[in-house]
């Protein structure tokens, strides 16, 4: 397969809401593809966010994305300083086991460094192992010092929570 990693632009939204949806639907979340195109539309537009994409040459010739990661900056107060929320990572479930997350993961390392980030920082949920194993391969650690508490707002979106 060959293949190539690189940011995404504007041009890309519609290319990469199958695989965007995909990865909301393994987190169990409701179908909302008009929400996440201008999403994804407003965060690459307004520099919310960095997506880089995995695209694959199809044999037809054709290039597909079958893969995301998603990163936000952020600022540290504690640190005083820079650093990168990564919160989406994300593979076709037909394209696992060929490293395609792991060129992800180091484009995000990679431009991290560049744009002077401290760290990276992410979540994932306790049960997906797959992810857990390939963030301690490439030396994440799982943090200990700080807890994680989530309050949910009654303004929410119930489609899109």
């Amino acid at each position: 397969m060959q293949l190539q990693i690189r940011r995404a632009e504007l041009s890309d939204v519609e290319a990469l809401l199958p695989q965007f949806n995909a990865y909301r639907s393994f987190y169990k979340r409701q179908p909302a593809a008009d929400i996440a195109r201008t999403f994804l539309t407003e965060n690459l537009s307004q520099d919310r966010s960095i997506i880089f994409v995995a695209i694959a040459k199809q044999p037809s010739g054709n290039e597909v994305i079958v893969g995301f990661t998603q990163l936000y900056p952020r600022l540290s107060s504690l640190s005083m300083t820079y650093y990168m929320y990564l919160s989406d990572l994300y593979v076709d479930e037909n394209c696992r086991k060929n490293g395609i997350a792991k060129q992800l993961m180091k484009q995000a390392e990679e431009y991290s460094i560049a744009n002077g980030a401290i760290f990276i920082e992410l979540q994932t949920a306790n049960t997906n192992t797959n992810a857990q194993a390939l963030y301690e391969s490439l030396g994440y650690k799982q943090e200990d010092e700080f807890r994680t508490y989530v309050l949910k707002l009654p303004n929410a979106i119930p489609a899109i929570v």
